[in-house]
Parts: C-alpha cells; sequence; structure tokens
C-alpha cells in the first residue's frame, strides 16, 4: 500500500493539471468569441462596426470598375413596360453615365413600343462615400416631363454601388412609380443595344474601347438598301464592336434612321471557300441529290437551275413543286452581278430557304442576304486592298436590333 501511494499522487497531480489546461483552453476559446462578438458593440456614433462596413461598401469600388453597359427591363403598374440601357463611360479623367429610356405598352394582349425614347446624360463621381450620379444638361421638354418627370443640370438623379447582382441604383428624383430602387444587370454577352444619335455611337464606342479602331465601312449596300455599316475591330484580343444605320421611308411620314449597336465576342478561324457557281444548302452539294434543269444565256453562260418534284407529307399534299431554284444575274459586260437561292421549305425548313449574293466588279462576294422567320442574316465580307479573297466576314441576324451571329477571319494558305 506504501509503495502504491506514491503512485497514486502523481496520478492525481497528472489530472489536476490535465483539468488546469482544459480550463485554460476554455478561457481562451471564450476570450476570442469574445473577440468576434465584439463587433456587436455599438461604436462612438452609436452603429455597429458590421453596419458601418456595409454603409462603407461603396468606397471599396472605384469608379473605372463600374465603366460598362448595362441593362434593365421591368414592368410598370399601369400594365406598361419600360426598357433601360445604361452605358458607363471615362472621357478626359471623368466618369458619365449614359442612359436611354423605352417606354412600351400592351395593346390587345400585343407589345408595342410607344414613339418614344430619349437619352440622359449624367456624370458619375464620389461624394464623400456615396457613388452619385448628377444630371449635367436640363431635361426639360414637355412630352418627356410626362413621362419620366423634369430634370436640370446639377439635379441628383440617383446613388450607386455595386453587389452580388450588378449595379444597385437607388433613385432621387425619377417621375415614374415603382422605380425607386433596382438593379441593372452587366451585358457581357454579345449585346445589341438601339442608338439614337451620332453622339450615342461615340459614346457606345467609347464603352467598347474601339475608338479609332475601325476596320470596315459598308456603305450604300448592293441590296439598295440606303444603309451603312461600320464594323471596329482589335486584331490583337480578337473583339469588337459594330454599328448599323437602317434609313427607313415610309410614306406620308417621312424618312426615319434606326441605328444599332452591337459586340464582336471573338471570331472563328476558316480557310476562305469560293462557291459563286455552287449549289449549296447547308453545306451540302444538292447536285448529288438532285437531277436540275439549266439554262443558259446568249453569252453560254448558266442562267437558272431548277429542279421540281412532289412534295409529300403535308395536308395538302402530294403535288408537284419546285425543289431548288437557282438563278445568275449578270453585268453588260458578262460578269457576275449577283446569284438567287431557293430552297422548298417544306423540304428544308423557313431559315435561309431564301439566299441572295451580290458581287462586285471584280466577282468578289460582297453582300449575301438570308431570309430568317423571325427577320434577315445580312452577311458582309471585308476585303485588304486588291486582294480577291476576303479577310473577314462579319454576318448580323437582324431579327430585332441587329446583333453578330458570327464573325470569320479568314487565314492564309
Amino acid at each position: 500500500m506504501k509503495r502504491c501511494l506514491p503512485i497514486l499522487i502523481m496520478i492525481m497531480v497528472c489530472m489536476q493539471l490535465i483539468s488546469c489546461g482544459q480550463k485554460e483552453k476554455m478561457n481562451a476559446d471564450s476570450i476570442g468569441q469574445a473577440q468576434i462578438d465584439v463587433s456587436n458593440v455599438p461604436d462612438m456614433i452609436g452603429e455597429s462596426a458590421a453596419d458601418s462596413e456595409t454603409e462603407m461598401s461603396a468606397e471599396t469600388v472605384s469608379l473605372d470598375s463600374l465603366a460598362g453597359y448595362y441593362v434593365r427591363g421591368m414592368s410598370l403598374p399601369d400594365d406598361r413596360r419600360i426598357s433601360l440601357d445604361f452605358f458607363i463611360y471615362e472621357e478626359e479623367g471623368r466618369y458619365y453615365g449614359y442612359m436611354n429610356m423605352m417606354r412600351y405598352e400592351y395593346i390587345e394582349g400585343q407589345e408595342y413600343r410607344e414613339d418614344f425614347q430619349v437619352r440622359l446624360l449624367m456624370e458619375i463621381r464620389r461624394e464623400q462615400d456615396v457613388i452619385q450620379a448628377v444630371c449635367v444638361e436640363d431635361f426639360s421638354e414637355p412630352d418627356h416631363q410626362d413621362r419620366f418627370g423634369a430634370y436640370q443640370e446639377g439635379d441628383l438623379l440617383f446613388t450607386l454601388d455595386m453587389d452580388a447582382e450588378g449595379l444597385c441604383v437607388s433613385w432621387e428624383k425619377f417621375g415614374i412609380d415603382g422605380l425607386e430602387d433596382t438593379h441593372f444587370f452587366p451585358d457581357e454577352d454579345c449585346l445589341s443595344v438601339e442608338l439614337i444619335s451620332q453622339r450615342d455611337i461615340e459614346i457606345f464606342l467609347r464603352a467598347r474601347e474601339m475608338e479609332g479602331k475601325l476596320l470596315f465601312r459598308y456603305d450604300g449596300d448592293a441590296s439598295g438598301m440606303e444603309d451603312y455599316l461600320e464594323v471596329y475591330y482589335d486584331e490583337e484580343k480578337e473583339t469588337g464592336a459594330g454599328v448599323y444605320c437602317n434609313v427607313v421611308h415610309i410614306e406620308d411620314y417621312g424618312t426615319f434612321q434606326y441605328y444599332g449597336g452591337f459586340d464582336i465576342a471573338g471570331c472563328e478561324h476558316q480557310q476562305w471557300e469560293d462557291h459563286r457557281y455552287d449549289v449549296i444548302y447547308d453545306g451540302e452539294d444538292l447536285l448529288t441529290v438532285y437531277d436540275f434543269e439549266k439554262e443558259y444565256n446568249e453569252n453560254g453562260q448558266v442562267k437558272k437551275l431548277e429542279t421540281r418534284g412532289v412534295i409529300e407529307g403535308w395536308r395538302d399534299s402530294p403535288y408537284e413543286d419546285t425543289i431548288v431554284c437557282v438563278e445568275y444575274f449578270y453585268r453588260e459586260d458578262g460578269t457576275l452581278e449577283r446569284k438567287e437561292c431557293y430552297y422548298n421549305e417544306r423540304e428544308f425548313g423557313t431559315t435561309e430557304h431564301s439566299q441572295k449574293y451580290y458581287y462586285d466588279e471584280r466577282e468578289r462576294l460582297e453582300y449575301a442576304y438570308f431570309y430568317i422567320t423571325h427577320g434577315a442574316l445580312m452577311a458582309y465580307y471585308i476585303y485588304e486592298g486588291e486582294c480577291m479573297e476576303p479577310s473577314y466576314c462579319i454576318r448580323l441576324d437582324f431579327g430585332a436590333f441587329p446583333s453578330t451571329d458570327y464573325f470569320i477571319k479568314y487565314d492564309e494558305e
């Protein structure tokens, strides 16, 4: 028993030391927890540190980081809808916002755009801990005031910040119920935006960082429309932007110009293939499928290729109809001016069933038109100098406003 006593004493001492260590650890954990929770203690002005950090988050947002293009669409209480485009850009060390507002209404269940568009120009600046958008020009036309309120130079329009959703805007002065607070969402994809004036075009190109990078201008195209297309491109980044103008004449109403802007998000690299005299649909040579009847002009040039066949599988079938028809049109000097293709929509579908190709005096493909159900696709071919093969091709979807369908750079073999 005496021999066991020292051992028992040593065990009791060890247990006590272990217990003390656990208590010290628990105390340390408690102190650590108290240090974390101290953020809930009000600061000198009665706010918690966490709340202060939240309110001061605008300090961490640089004006340069806000630069870009944003969009927003929302319904209004009066069963109308508003669409807003918002450019933020830098000019000579100062930051500006350029906002387009359009309002829509529903008539008999259909959506119609009112004949109303307006841009607001504002300066984006930091005042103390808040980023403000301040009107830099008067906005006082009566029709505009009825819809969006009146603004004068120097009016604070809204404050803004960036959060996880996008650009957070808190309106100070705006004439539409239900639009006091809203978010604008960055449009980082291949955007299409409606522009209004030459000023819009300048702002759009500046926001896309494409000033001075004109690659190509197409003016008064071969189809006879009074349009122009400008393509701007950064060869190193393989990105770009474009501007399109469509001139429309309406009897008894006058002439209207519609501007559109679009992004070129990247380019495909391909080898150029000349299909001038091929009969092609979706890359397949239909001569291997159909027997064509050929017509020639007095110069021995092919004028028309056509095949007819029986359409089956439809309610009103069977019946005979044109399956494929390709016509060639020549200038007086014998050079090819254009090629028109028709592919029966019941056999091939409506997309691109009608195609037109236009050639310049050297028989270089200059412009092409493709029918699509919601509008039209137009392809423009860009040449460098006297080269007979194009360097680029841009195809635009004109379903609503022009947007890039694809952009191709043809590589040398």
